[in-house]
This record gives structure tokens, sequence and C-alpha cells, in this order.
């Protein structure tokens, strides 16, 4: 079974490449692992990788060399298989965005929060793009839930978005921390 964190832009994450993403990462990975209660930040930050994966131009994935189409992501020495971490444009964002609004309306119908969901509509109605985190349940163990919600944060915050995280619920960035617009449901 899959574990997805959705991060919705309404602006563009095209110009990050794999470095910034890195660096990215790392400048929160401490305050994150701090707040997920984790130890070993800096000996992951050494080991981070961000790296260009190999099929640009799969369906949804937007066209030309120099742009953000999908990574590869590597914090562990022992780690089989990267996550993927693919930007998605035109009709994969719009189908994506879709999805996610379908959520918030079956959610607005059982719930009260209206505030938090004001929030997140307003994201989706500004959507440009969004970008996907793909995990297997073994790569949120120990480092590895700080490691993809920094990944998720750093995008969130480039691309003026908020992220839609399983198991965490709906998170906007305030500086460098996360803030909760609405819980896992």
């Amino acid at each position: 079974m899959s574990i997805w964190i959705r991060v919705v832009c309404r602006s563009s994450v095209a110009d990050i490449t794999p470095e910034a993403l890195r660096v990215g990462i790392a400048e929160r990975l401490l305050h994150l692992a701090s707040v997920y209660g984790v130890d070993g930040a800096e000996e992951t930050q050494a080991l981070l990788q961000v790296e260009q994966a190999g099929d640009k131009g799969k369906k949804g994935s937007p066209a030309g060399d120099s742009e953000f189409h999908a990574y590869q992501l590597r914090w562990r020495e022992d780690q089989a298989k990267p996550v993927r971490i693919e930007r998605w444009v035109d009709d994969r964002a719009e189908e994506e965005v879709g999805e996610l609004r379908d959520w918030l309306e079956d959610y607005m119908a059982a719930e009260e929060d209206d505030e938090g969901c004001d929030e997140i509509a307003r994201a989706l109605d500004g959507a440009e793009e969004t970008v996907a985190l793909e995990l297997k349940s073994s790569d949120t163990e120990g480092m590895g839930w700080p490691v993809l919600m920094s990944a998720a944060h750093f995008l969130a915050v480039r691309g003026d978005g908020i992220i839609r995280a399983d198991g965490e619920g709906w998170l906007a960035p305030e500086g460098d921390k996360l803030r909760h617009v609405l819980e896992a449901d």
C-alpha cells in the first residue's frame, strides 16, 4: 500500500534543481526531526541525495530538459529504492486537484471546520501544479518521515502551496514550521 504526500502549488516549482531540493530538505531537517521526535538528523543530512529520475516526459509530466520533472530521493545507505518525487502539470495536475476537491467536499458534508476547509479550497482554486511523493510504509521509518515532510515543506514554500499528507492531514508552511490546517481523517 502506498502512502502519499501531495503538495498543491499556486506557483510553479519547475525551476527547483535536485541540489536546491537537497539543500531545502537539509535546512529543515533538524527542526522537523525534533518535532517528530526522531534522532539522527545530522547523519541523515550528510546522506541526502536527490537525483533526476530517468523518465522525463511521462504522461502528465512537464516537457523541457531544464525543468523539474521527477526526482529520486535517498537518505539511508541501505535504501534499496529511492522515493520518487514527481511534478504534475496540465491534465494530470487538474485530475489530482479534482480528487482533492472531491475529498474536501465529502469532508465538508460530514464536518464543521469551515475555516480550515476555506483555506484548503482557496489553495485548490489557485493550483497551478502539484507535486506527489509516493512512499511505502518502510520509507516513513526512522528519519524517513522528517525527511519527506522537509521536502514537502520546501516545495510548499517555493510553490506558495499547501500539503496533504496521508496520516497527517492538511498542513501549511509558516516560517520553518508546519501548521495543521485540518487533522488527518
